[in-house]
C-alpha cells in the first residue's frame, strides 16, 4: 500500500507513475482534502480541486476504484483547519544574530498534523534538526524560511542535526516553491539541508531553494553533509527552471557549496524526479561554489539499490547543471538501476 499525492501523478515526469502502481498491483490510499471545491481551494489553492479530479479519472481509466483487486482510498479533512507558524525567530536572540537554542528542534510537527503553513521564519541555532516532519505530517508548505543561517542571510547559526527533516511517513509535503518569495534557504546546518530520511515519507516537493549559500546565491555557507539527501521515493527535486541556460530561477534548486550536492540512497529511493537544479555553481551558473576544503563530494549521487530515478529531462527546462565539484557529476555507486 502506498499513500500518494494524487496531483503529483500529473507532473512531469510523473507520467508513468499510476501505470507503474497498477502493474504492480498496489493499493494506494490519496489525499482528497474535500469533496466540496471551496474547501480545497481554500486549503491547496487555485487549480488544486480540478487536478484532484483528472487524477481520480486517470486512476479510475486503470482501474482503480473499478477492479476490487484495485481500490482507491480517498482521505480528506471536511473541515478544513488550516494553522500558519509564521514570521518567528525560533532558536536565535531578537536580532536573530546570533543563538539562543532550543534543546531539541526548532519547530516539530507530528501526530498526523496537515495543512499547516510554515513561512517566512527564521530557524537557526537549535539543538536538533531546524524544522522536523513526522508521523504522517502530510500537506505542509514549508516557504521563506532562513534555516540554519542569521536574519541577513549572510553568516551561519547553525542548527545542530539538519535544517529540515521529514521522516515517519510525513508525505505530500512542499519545501519550496516557485517564486522568490517562496524560497527557503537551508545554509549552515551541521549534518544535512533536506534529509528524506525515511523510506515511507513520499511524494514531497522540494523546489524552488538555495541549499548550502547566503540568501544572494553568490557565497557559500556549507551544511555538513548533502545539501539534499533522498532516501524514500516518489518526490520531486526541482522541476523546471524558468531560465534555462541563464540563473537558477523558478524551480531551480541551488545546491551548492556543501560537501555533496544531492544523494538518493538505498532500496526505497525509487521513482524519484531531479530536474532543473544547479549544483556546484553559483546562482548565474557562471562560477564554481566550492565545498569547504578536504570535503569534496558527489555532485549527484545515485546508489546502494536506488531505482527507477529520474535525472534531468527532455527539454532544457529540465536540465542539471552540475559542475565544480571534485567528483563531477552523477556517480550511480552500486549498479542496480537508474
Amino acid at each position: 500500500q502506498v499513500r500518494t499525492n494524487m496531483v503529483v501523478l500529473l507532473e512531469p515526469g510523473q507520467e508513468q507513475t499510476a501505470t507503474f502502481f497498477r502493474d504492480h498491483r498496489v493499493q494506494l490510499v490519496a489525499s482528497l482534502p474535500c469533496y466540496l471545491e471551496e474547501n480545497v481551494r481554500d486549503q491547496r489553492g487555485d487549480g488544486v480541486y480540478e487536478k484532484s479530479v483528472e487524477a481520480i479519472r486517470l486512476l479510475n481509466g486503470l482501474g482503480y476504484g473499478v477492479d476490487p483487486a484495485l481500490p482507491l482510498h480517498l482521505v480528506y479533512n471536511p473541515g478544513g483547519v488550516y494553522n500558519t507558524i509564521r514570521g518567528n525567530f525560533v532558536g536565535t536572540d531578537a536580532a536573530g544574530s546570533q543563538a539562543i537554542p532550543n534543546m531539541e528542534q526548532g519547530i516539530m510537527l507530528l501526530g498526523g498534523s496537515s495543512d499547516v503553513d510554515i513561512r517566512n521564519n527564521l530557524v537557526s541555532g537549535n539543538g536538533d534538526s531546524g524544522i522536523v516532519l513526522l508521523e504522517d505530517s502530510s500537506s505542509i508548505t514549508i516557504t521563506g524560511n532562513y534555516v540554519g543561517i542569521d536574519a541577513s542571510g549572510t553568516f551561519s547559526i547553525p542548527n545542530d542535526y539538519c535544517g529540515v527533516l521529514l521522516r515517519e511517513g510525513a508525505t505530500e509535503n512542499t519545501i519550496g516553491g516557485s517564486t522568490p518569495d517562496e524560497r527557503n534557504i537551508i545554509s549552515g546546518n551541521a549534518v544535512a539541508g533536506i534529509g528524506l530520511w525515511s523510506s515511507d515519507s513520499v511524494s514531497n516537493t522540494i523546489t524552488g531553494n538555495y541549499i548550502g549559500t547566503d540568501a544572494t546565491g553568490a557565497f557559500t555557507i556549507p551544511n555538513g553533509f548533502y545539501g539534499i539527501d533522498v532516501q524514500s521515493g516518489y518526490n520531486v527535486v526541482g522541476g523546471q527552471n524558468a531560465s534555462p541556460g541563464g540563473a537558477c530561477s523558478g524551480e531551480c534548486n541551488l545546491v551548492s557549496g556543501n560537501p555533496g550536492g544531492i544523494q538518493v540512497l538505498g532500496a526505497g529511493a525509487v521513482s524519484n524526479t531531479l530536474a532543473g537544479n544547479y549544483v556546484g555553481t553559483d546562482v548565474n551558473g557562471t562560477n564554481v561554489l566550492m565545498p569547504p576544503d578536504g570535503e569534496y563530494g558527489n555532485g549527484i549521487f545515485v546508489g546502494w539499490y536506488a531505482a527507477h530515478n529520474r535525472l534531468g529531462g527532455p527539454s532544457p527546462a529540465e536540465r542539471n547543471v552540475i559542475a565544480g565539484m571534485i567528483q563531477i557529476g552523477p556517480d550511480f555507486g552500486a549498479p542496480e538501476y537508474t
